[in-house]
């Protein structure tokens, strides 16, 4: 993605970092810099709070996509809304080649800096601060245009997840549809409980993996764009061997 166990997990909801200057210098204009992007990391990444050392990030596995973010201009940057996490929205700039995005969260602030390359993905890395805390190492990543297929309601779960932000419309949750440790977190979905616009299109744009520390099980959450009204949404979902929802969140860009 992208702080329920530990403050210092709150440094997952986004990503931060810095990037090899040796690249070529490549002039990038904004709108090429704007659309979807998958975040390509460690399959695990875990943190570790020392008394003295501060926090330690330590990364390993293969590298898999970790989010889906979408970057828009606007008159004063870009704005980033990514599925992962819990940071909402954050600020970014460009700078011929140069990319820098950062997120804040609570006492979290989550800085990525990379440089574009001539294959058209930037490279970088991610790593961040808390509360004035020392934070050592960081977490290499790679961001990858995508292109989203223009298929309104693909994916093995959208008319699921119509179903459930048609519950949170409602102010009724059909508990026959999720997990019971999921519908706290569905209900974290502020912004769609009893709106009135109804959902509109829902598109497919990936798979995303979530796994933070190695106790904790990989989950695979499908990644969607939902428009309604005048809002955007980046909602992510996953289920579980039952075939219920067992994960769910929804960030909101602007529509």
């Amino acid at each position: 993605m992208i702080a329920r166990f530990l403050a210092v997990l709150l440094l997952a909801s986004a990503w931060a970092g810095h990037a090899d200057s040796s690249v070529d210098k490549i002039e990038v204009t904004g709108p090429r810099f704007s659309g979807y992007w998958n975040v390509v990391g460690p399959n695990l990444i875990e943190f570790k709070l020392g008394l003295l050392s501060g926090i330690n990030i330590i990364y390993s596995g293969e590298t898999v996509v970790r989010d889906i973010c979408l970057i828009q201009r606007t008159e004063h940057g870009f704005v980033t809304i990514c599925s992962a996490g819990s940071a909402s929205a954050g600020g970014g700039s460009l700078a011929r080649d140069e990319v820098r995005l950062s997120w804040s969260n609570g006492p979290a602030e989550l800085i990525f800096t990379g440089h574009w390359d001539e294959n058209d993905t930037i490279a970088g890395a991610f790593s961040g601060g808390l509360a004035g805390m020392r934070v050592t190492g960081h977490i290499p990543a790679t961001l990858h245009k995508l292109e989203p297929a223009s298929a309104p309601d693909g994916g093995a779960h959208a008319a699921v997840l119509r179903e459930v932000l048609n519950d949170l419309r409602q102010g009724v949750l059909v508990r026959q549809r999720y997990e019971p440790g999921a519908i706290k977190r569905v209900w974290r979905a502020e912004q769609w409980r009893e709106a009135k616009d109804a959902v509109g299109s829902v598109n497919y744009l990936g798979v995303i993996h979530v796994h933070w520390q190695k106790k904790q099980p990989e989950l695979l959450e499908e990644v969607y764009e939902v428009r309604s009204g005048n809002r955007l949404s980046l909602c992510r979902i996953s289920f579980s061997e039952h075939g219920l929802v067992n994960d769910f969140a929804c960030h909101d860009g602007n529509g």
